[in-house]
């Protein structure tokens, strides 16, 4: 694959093919194999694969395909930001909720051994406090 791209290098639509004949190729492997056994994770990587396609589709814009410079610079380039963006939120939109969660089991352990220990702070202060008054009643 790496090969075929640097030896085709003045052809620039041509190693954008490839790409995406390799990539459809990996998708359907993924899809019909089942690479992931957890069913998240395979909706995960397909959609990581579904962007990264449409990722292709855009640089075919920024080849001598579109003439425009303002167009590729305006549209397309926005398009490709956005692109970015939406696999930004695919791949951390699962973790966040999961983070939080980690955080807020974390938070509660933490509470739960202040609680503890300020139990048995109260305890030796109380029996301090009893030894103290029944030595004062002596």
């Amino acid at each position: 694959m790496a090969m075929v791209i640097v030896h085709v290098e003045i052809y620039p639509w041509a190693q954008l093919m490839i790409l995406m004949y390799v990539n459809q190729a990996y998708m359907m492997f993924t899809v019909y194999n089942k690479v992931y056994a957890d069913p998240k994770l395979r909706i995960i990587g397909n959609l990581n694969e579904i962007i990264t396609l449409l990722t292709i589709y855009h640089l075919f814009c920024f080849t001598n395909f579109v003439q425009s410079g303002e167009t590729q610079y305006h549209y397309v380039g926005n398009s490709m930001i956005f692109m970015t963006f939406l696999n930004l939120i695919v791949n951390l939109g699962p973790l966040v909720p999961e983070l939080f969660y980690a955080f807020k089991m974390r938070l509660k352990k933490k509470l739960e051994i202040y609680r503890v220990k300020s139990v048995y702070r109260a305890k030796v202060r109380l029996r301090k406090n009893r030894e103290i008054k029944s030595k004062n009643c002596k």
